[in-house]
């Protein structure tokens, strides 16, 4: 405003909003190596002014279909997509990546350059319309999760939402009434349900047959209020992460959670009310506590689950190592952290493919209920 600094010499293409797919062209792929910094797009401010959806189709031949894979329409291309979500995929070798729907020039250009999609849009109900589109992902702010989800159950998908599922009781009567509606089929992103050693400490001490204590504790790390996920875009983060934590215990009883309730720790220097303890009761009558804090220590392990059970204690860190406490104390070790993921996306492999049936979305749904009311009722 003051003239001090001028950004103008940075912007060296304007380009018509209409033109939108040879801009991200360029910046992608650049085919005539032209040099660019900033890249503009120019909006038509006549009123009334109507553009089609974008749509980017890659090369023909660029990516061959393959039988039997389940064809993925992604909307959003945010962090865990990019560096987790489609490697997985990819590596389990039971996905295509068919469509790409995202207004994010950026993360968009990075997810298909990495793993191309057959085409790309602006418009995430292209892929809602597409009938070869078997899954489609969600993989947006957090906000924006009960929206994409209801819409494309109406429209019959199969859906994978990452977590959370929603943010309000109100958006969770939403999908429930969709998905009771819908042929599709819904999934949750709670993978540390599928992690290797989280089905041994069921498998051993059998806690679906004998009731247990559980304590899981999330040393999470500080994060500052002016993050997106404490923000309305994210819910904040024991609804947006503590529930992965409700789940894993959910699984391993395997009865009805009863109830839950949650406290929220009073200190002037953590206001984002990420410090709280939730208590859980089962049908089973087995009790458990989920422990999420900001408060620790970096260097102090960032997940822990401690599982106690007729004699003995199971204790598992960062799902690397598990330590078993019975008439002797055993230690296993895994050289890579597994938490369940790539297991998770052959899971749904197999539903989709009527091998399995869904396990996961009964557990979520009522969790997700539950824990969405104690909040309420602390907030009031």
């Amino acid at each position: 405003a003051t003239g001090r600094l001028y950004i103008g010499d940075l912007i060296t293409h304007e380009v018509a909003f209409k033109d939108a797919a040879n801009a991200y062209e360029m910046i992608t792929k650049n085919p005539h190596h032209e040099k660019y910094i900033g890249v503009v797009l120019k909006y038509d401010t006549e009123a009334g002014a109507k553009y089609d959806p974008v749509v980017v189709h890659a090369s023909v031949g660029k990516r061959k279909r393959v039988k039997g894979r389940i064809n993925v329409g992604l909307i959003g291309a945010g962090l865990f997509a990019r560096n987790s979500m489609l490697p997985i995929m990819q590596g389990t070798g039971l996905y295509s990546f068919k469509g790409l729907a995202t207004t994010g020039g950026i993360a968009a250009a990075q997810a298909n350059e990495v793993f191309p999609f057959e085409y790309s849009a602006n418009d995430y109900k292209k892929l809602l319309e597409d009938e070869s589109i078997d899954l489609v992902a969600v993989s947006t702010q957090h906000n924006s999760h009960a929206k994409f989800v209801v819409e494309a159950l109406n429209a019959g998908k199969n859906v994978y939402c990452e977590k959370p599922l929603c943010l309000t009781l109100e958006e969770l009567d939403q999908i429930e009434k969709a998905y009771k509606g819908s042929k599709g089929e819904l999934f949750v992103g709670l993978n540390r349900r599928y992690s290797p050693l989280v089905r041994k400490i069921k498998k051993e001490l059998k806690t679906d047959q004998i009731p247990a204590v559980y304590n899981y504790i999330a040393n999470a790390g500080f994060i500052p209020a002016d993050h997106w996920t404490q923000k309305e875009a994210g819910g904040g983060r024991i609804l947006g992460e503590a529930v992965h934590f409700i789940d894993t215990i959910q699984y391993l009883d395997g009865s009805e959670l009863l109830s839950l309730d949650i406290s929220f720790a009073d200190n002037q220097g953590y206001k984002c009310k990420d410090n709280a303890v939730i208590a859980l009761r089962f049908k089973s009558g087995a009790i458990g506590t989920v422990t999420y804090t900001s408060m620790g220590s970096k260097k102090y392990p960032k997940e822990q689950l401690r599982v106690f059970s007729n004699g003995s204690v199971y204790e598992l860190n960062n799902y690397i190592e598990l330590n078993k406490y019975g008439s002797d104390k055993k230690k296993e070790l895994r050289l890579k952290q597994d938490k369940g993921i790539e297991n998770e996306y052959k899971m749904i492999s197999a539903v989709l493919k009527g091998k399995k049936e869904n396990e996961g979305i009964s557990d979520a749904v009522r969790a997700s209920r539950l824990l969405m009311g104690a909040m309420e009722r602390r907030n009031d």
